[in-house]
Order: structure tokens, then sequence, then C-alpha cells
């Protein structure tokens, strides 16, 4: 499940960098869909894996070799991490005139 997570955080960050540089170079909101579409597919996909983490089943918690505390945690931290990036594409969409 970390790598998963960690997956998904990555492809949130991949389609930021994306939507940032786009907007810096004044690029159109229609050009930048399918990258903000893959930012919020990976960031619905991590909310998902923490919502798994936190509620892991009995034998899951027996067979799964890390403790469900220790992926919740890394879950939190990862989606954290991506509502910081939607925060900031937010501000970049705001400040470059297409908050709308």
């Amino acid at each position: 499940m970390a790598a998963e997570i960690i997956a998904a955080v990555s492809a949130c960050s991949s389609a930021y960098r994306f939507i940032k540089k786009a907007a810096a170079e004044g690029k159109d909101l229609a050009d930048m869909g399918r990258a903000i579409g893959k930012f919020f597919d990976a960031r619905e996909e991590i909310s998902i894996l923490e919502q798994q983490a936190t509620t892991s089943s009995k034998i899951g918690k027996l067979f799964g070799g890390k403790s469900v505390e220790s992926m919740a945690l890394q879950a939190t931290l990862e989606k954290d991490k991506a509502q910081r990036l939607e925060r900031e594409l937010k501000d970049i969409f705001l400040w470059s005139g297409r908050g709308d």
C-alpha cells in the first residue's frame, strides 16, 4: 500500500509541475485539462488509500508486515503533501488570472 500512495503522490507532483510550467508560459486552461484531471484523479486515489490504511482488517494487520498506524501515518503525510500541491495549484490559477 505504501508504494501505491507514493505512486499517487508522484502522479500529483508530476501533474503539478506540468501545470505550473504551462501556466508560467501562459498556456490556456483547456490545454492543461488532461494534466488537471490526472492531478485530481491521483488526489482522489490518495484519499481512498488513506481510508483503506485507517480501516484495515485484522487479517491485514496480522500479515501486512507494517503496522496499521505506520501505514495510516504515511498515508496522512502524503495526503497533506497532495493538499499543499492543490493549494499551490489554486494559487497559480488565481495569480495568472485564471481563477474561474
